[in-house]
């Protein structure tokens, strides 16, 4: 207790006081389970507890979640997901799924530093490295899938990430002690059923720190783009681009708080940055003080360019604007309109955009940046870093 971090953190633990909960977690070595700050379990003596930043570290200690708390399932508290630090920027493409699409070297590269340097990072920020993060990650993932949806396995191991289902399996037994089947049907077996053709439709309850204000989608339903997105005071819905295709959210809130999430791909390989984007929309947005994504936007493309137009415009302005750019050069779904690509934009948003010069000229020069990669975007930055790197080259 010479300690005076840790001392805090086991007075909060003790206290079972769940406003730390996702700050960090709390392991016990002689159960070698792990909870959240606020569990109701009894904390045990200080000799037999050790504190994790992250639910992934306690899961490379070989600790197992708590069954009553579920702090595998709890998301990471703002401080260790706002900003743009090394770290931050590493572990937002972790979630969108870069590192499986890319592997450690690629997020180093889109990051900017050495694979060794991002190693040391993550692990001085989370406790752990970037392979640790990304496998609790999709544990995280296929548990969600395994408990909300009757879908086969192997439809859950790529749903999840997985590169195959000995891999999925082998990660499942070794992070939860159980087998997926477990997880899904307890120890009485069942079979799974076979996914019906055609997009994948997951609902589900979307973690959150703390319950989420009724009204928490009024503005995002105010500025709401006609097309891509639609809502009101208790729910919002948009279309979003992914990296292999297109995909739906639809996320309500229940009378205590709860983020109720319809969420459909066209490719099983898009359920993980789907998930990521919307909690960056939805959670992160609604329930933390600062904000990663711009309101309304699920990739940083568009978050620019809606920034840039908020920036010369008045909201209804924008609102306006931004429709006919989608009803015009957006890409039709089966739930709406895509919105559009900024090569779209740059080639064709002329004889679409209409009012001030500068407005426009402000528009056209950021797709054109965008298009042409002098402005480099991606799930790392958050849109106020990105805009604030570039507004002096851009004129803005």
């Amino acid at each position: 207790m010479a300690d005076p971090v840790f001392s805090e953190r086991y007075q909060h633990a003790a206290a079972h006081d769940g406003r730390y909960d996702g700050h960090y977690v709390t392991g016990w070595r002689m159960s070698e389970n792990f909870c959240r700050p606020g569990c109701a379990s009894r904390t045990p003596r200080p000799s037999r507890v050790v504190f994790y930043r992250t639910a992934a570290a306690a899961h490379a200690a070989g600790l197992l979640p708590c069954p009553r708390c579920r702090p595998d399932m709890t998301p990471p508290a703002p401080e260790l997901t706002t900003g743009d630090s090394v770290a931050v920027r590493a572990l937002r493409l972790i979630a969108d799924g870069e590192i499986d699409r890319r592997g450690v070297s690629g997020v180093a590269k889109k990051v900017g530093v050495t694979p060794r340097h991002l190693l040391r990072a993550v692990e001085l920020h989370a406790d752990c490295g970037p392979l640790d993060i990304a496998r609790a990650g999709r544990a995280r993932l296929a548990r969600l899938l395994l408990t909300s949806t009757a879908l086969p396995m192997r439809d859950v191991a790529l749903g999840a990430g997985f590169t195959s289902v000995r891999q999925f399996n082998s990660t499942i037994l070794d992070l939860y002690r159980v087998t997926p089947g477990v997880i899904r049907f307890g120890p009485r077996r069942a079979a799974s059923v076979p996914r019906e053709p055609g997009p994948l439709v997951v609902r589900c309850v979307l973690p959150a720190l703390r319950p989420i204000p009724a009204d928490v989608f009024a503005d995002l339903a105010d500025g709401a783009v006609p097309e891509v997105e639609e809502g009101a005071d208790h729910w919002f819905a948009r279309t979003v681009r992914l990296p292999h295709g297109a995909g739906h959210a639809r996320i309500d809130v229940d009378g205590s708080g709860r983020l109720l999430a319809r969420l459909t791909v066209a490719d099983l390989r898009d359920f993980t940055p789907l998930m990521h984007r919307v909690g960056q929309l939805v959670v992160g947005w609604g329930a933390a003080a600062d904000t990663v994504q711009a309101p309304g936007a699920t990739d940083q493309t568009e978050a620019l360019i809606r920034a840039v137009l908020r920036r010369h415009a008045a909201t209804p302005v924008a609102r306006t604007m931004l429709g006919g750019m989608v009803a015009a050069l957006g890409e039709v779904t089966p739930w709406g309109r895509l919105f559009p690509t900024a090569r779209a934009i740059a080639e064709s948003g002329s004889a679409i955009l209409r009012g001030p010069r500068e407005r426009v000229d402000a528009v056209l020069r950021v797709a054109g940046a965008l298009a042409s990669g002098r402005i480099d975007v991606d799930a790392g930055w958050s849109w106020q870093a990105l805009l604030d790197r570039h507004a002096v080259a851009l004129g803005l």
